[in-house]
């Protein structure tokens, strides 16, 4: 038997990818491109990708600094 409101599926809170927790650091969409401009785009995605990476280790060299030997 069936209720009247069904219990199952449907949408639940903070289900999925969390905003900004891709590997470019926000929100991303797909998209078909044509197969002769994939290396191209692949290429474009990586450079933006160790940017980011790069601006990461920045940020955490900034908060934490590496220890100076005490002389």
């Amino acid at each position: 038997m069936h209720s009247s409101k069904e219990t199952r599926g449907g949408a639940r809170l903070n289900a999925g990818r969390k905003k900004g927790s891709s590997l470019y650091g926000e929100s991303t969409v797909a998209v078909r491109i044509p197969e002769s401009l994939i290396p191209t785009i692949k290429t474009l995605l990586n450079q933006k990708k160790h940017q980011f990476e790069k601006l990461g280790q920045l940020s955490t060299a900034f908060l934490f600094p590496p220890p100076t030997p005490e002389n």
